[in-house]
């Protein structure tokens, strides 16, 4: 009930400003943790808003290396994400509340990436789930950009003693190894082994069911949390969501432009944090075949098909093109069979990235590079004979 809400939120505005029993604020916690049902959202909302930045305070770490309120919400999370209503309630909370769930990441993002597909990429998916997905896959991409610049800063500011170091090292002292240089020499595979309870599991798209890859995390007995960085499955499928989740996207209104807009730049950003990633573009005719009646004509698809496409472009333009031939030439095919005039200035950008990348004469172009070259004037060579035939024989 509300007054039952209410109350919560009084208790938080308690526990913000006083200490309790530690029992008593976990019960708290855990009541909003599972209480996602929608009459009760704003309420729930605002009562988790209220205690969370108090939990660090309040809950103190004491012996144990992970928060107890980072237990539970893992273990909340796992127990019950099979339900979407209770996935999201907590995904919108960690998205809320970031920077206190940063340094335990390792425990979250095996499950936030998993879920991307199934709470953003389905046609009948609401536009606040599809934005949680988005949003989630950019907060993804945001930590581990922080986790780069803080390993950069303890770089940079170790730098000073290697001079040190290399004196005590030739008077015959070995200096004392940091834990971070440590767990750089290690053997990865030493470190890594899969989570508990959040092994991949299938997920809908567009096209219907879709195997996700194995996506691993650290075991926390062998590297910290705060050291946890996404392994090559999960880089790949952030970035395989966000292209998919960008053609998918219909910018009908000015909440749907926004979401695309956001989708190009974290696409763009997670690019530039994993430019080497495996970018995949090879599902287009699945995309193609299943889009809703409503989206019969693909031209609006396809459009955004190479915006996306351009903005992987300008990041990893050789690798992108060598990697998908098949499908630039695909698009290419059907942007002419469309007429597609909105997605004129797109498709010029993407050929003057192809030419530049792999110049027509080249002599380091790869044959099947030289072969879409041929296909594109093909394709001019035809559409004009056939906008001119007409006047000419008229």
């Amino acid at each position: 009930s509300a007054s039952k809400q209410w109350a919560f939120v009084n208790v938080c505005h308690f526990l913000d400003a006083y200490q309790a029993p530690d029992k008593i604020i976990m019960q708290v916690f855990v009541a909003l943790l599972k209480t996602y049902q929608p009459e009760n959202k704003m309420l729930v909302k605002q009562a988790l808003d209220i205690l969370m930045p108090a939990l660090p305070k309040r809950l103190p770490l004491g012996d144990s290396r992970t928060p107890v309120w980072i237990k539970y919400t893992k273990k909340i999370l796992v127990e019950e994400g099979h339900s979407i209503p209770n996935l999201i309630h907590i995904f919108q909370l960690i998205v809320r509340h970031s920077d206190l769930f940063y340094s335990w990441r390792a425990q979250f993002v095996p499950q936030m990436v998993s879920s991307l597909s199934r709470i953003g990429l389905p046609y009948n998916t609401t536009a606040e789930n599809r934005r949680l997905a988005i949003e989630l896959a950019g907060l993804v991409v945001s930590w581990e950009r922080q986790r780069r610049n803080e390993t950069k800063m303890v770089i940079d500011a170790d730098a000073p003693s290697e001079v040190s170091d290399r004196l005590r090292l030739s008077s015959g002292v070995d200096p004392k190894r940091s834990s971070y240089g440590s767990s750089i020499s290690e053997d990865p595979s030493k470190r890594v082994k899969t989570e508990p309870g959040l092994q991949s599991f299938c997920v809908m798209s567009p096209g219907g069911a879709s195997s996700t890859p194995n996506v691993e995390t650290p075991g926390s007995a062998t590297q910290p949390d705060e050291e946890f960085k996404p392994n090559a499955a999960m880089e790949e499928l952030i970035i395989s969501f966000l292209i998919r989740v960008g053609v998918v996207i219909e910018p009908k209104d000015k909440e749907a432009n926004t979401m695309y807009e956001q989708v190009l730049d974290f696409l763009s950003q997670a690019l530039e944090v994993w430019p080497n990633a495996n970018v995949k573009f090879n599902y287009l005719e699945k995309l193609l075949s299943s889009m809703p009646p409503s989206q019969s004509d693909p031209s609006t698809a396809l459009a955004q098909g190479f915006d996306v496409m351009n903005k992987v472009l300008e990041k990893q333009p050789h690798l992108f093109i060598k990697n998908n031939i098949s499908q630039i030439s695909q698009f290419l095919e059907l942007s002419f069979k469309h007429n597609m005039l909105n997605a004129g200035k797109s498709l010029c950008s993407l050929l003057k990235m192809v030419f530049i990348a792999y110049p027509q004469d080249g002599p380091s172009t790869p044959p099947d590079i030289k072969l879409l070259y041929q296909k594109v004037n093909e394709l001019i060579q035809k559409h004009v004979h056939a906008v001119t035939a007409p006047q000419a024989s008229g």
